[in-house]
């Protein structure tokens, strides 16, 4: 996943940088080779497994979601709505329903080119109505957010507890 792909042209930039030659221009180190058997077996299998999330995260972004999905070797596009919202001046509660409408928007695009979709949401009452839109896949937690979580109901747990034994 390649954060602030804005154009075509960083999208062809990113797809040559991440394949071997003939295909691309990434370098070889001779010790990922090793587990292959040689540079052959590695750079056809590498240049094969390779896959490319280009994120549409700005309303550049967004004016050129055909034209970075018809790059050849991208192989989806992630829509990343904090940041879309911060490019459009959308943050904050209030902007909730234009911001809903851009990625709605954007996200139906990103289907009609045939490339899959994706998606973050935090809010779980979205994530139906992003599937329903066609997203593929979702990324419906943020690691900081879900430790947060876990830490603040482990702690209200154990004050349950020590409450029920009489504890401070």
């Amino acid at each position: 996943m390649v954060p602030m792909v804005e154009t075509a042209e960083q999208a062809q930039a990113i797809v040559t940088a991440s394949r071997y030659p003939p295909a691309g221009e990434r370098g070889l180190g001779g010790a990922r080779a090793a587990r292959w058997g040689g540079y052959p077996a590695y750079v056809a299998e590498a240049n094969a497994q390779v896959c490319i999330i280009a994120q549409i995260e700005t309303a550049t972004a967004v004016d050129n979601i055909e034209a970075i999905a018809a790059v050849d070797g991208i192989d989806a596009l992630f829509l990343g709505p904090a940041d879309l919202a911060a490019t459009e001046g959308l943050l904050g509660a209030i902007n909730f329903d234009a911001l809903f409408k851009l990625t709605g928007e954007a996200l139906a695009r990103i289907v009609s080119t045939g490339k899959p979709a994706g998606i973050l949401s935090r809010d779980e009452r979205l994530v139906q109505q992003f599937l329903d839109g066609g997203a593929r896949f979702i990324a419906n937690g943020i690691d900081s957010f879900t430790m947060a979580k876990g830490a603040g109901d482990g702690l209200r747990v154990w004050r349950e507890r020590i409450a029920a034994q009489g504890g401070n």
